[in-house]
């Protein structure tokens, strides 16, 4: 059985799409500017980023991720059969779903 490469890159970027847009919401209303201001003024964090173009890098990460584990959902398919308990198995089989 061969399986459709421009498919997996789709649901690939979409589900990239939809990791990077949590990631804001999480971090936009759930922890806070002022909780990270807090963070930063108690020494928890650094007040300026230790390299240049973090957020364009952690942007490219989760969407590799989101691409490898597509991946991964469709390799297991064949064997899982198609449906969102394959796909809940193949997320958790992987250790990126504990990631934000």
């Amino acid at each position: 059985m061969s399986l459709n490469k421009g498919r997996i890159w789709l649901g690939g970027l979409g589900g990239g799409a939809v990791w990077v847009l949590w990631s804001f919401i999480v971090g936009k209303f759930i922890i806070t500017d002022a909780r990270y201001a807090a963070a930063q003024a108690s020494g928890l964090f650094l007040k300026t980023s230790r390299y240049p173009f973090f957020a364009g890098q952690w942007i490219i990460m989760l969407f590799v991720l989101a691409i490898a584990l597509a991946h991964l959902y469709a390799w297991s398919r064949q064997t899982l059969g198609p449906g969102p308990g394959s796909a809940l198995k193949a997320s958790l089989s992987d250790s990126s779903p504990a990631f934000p």
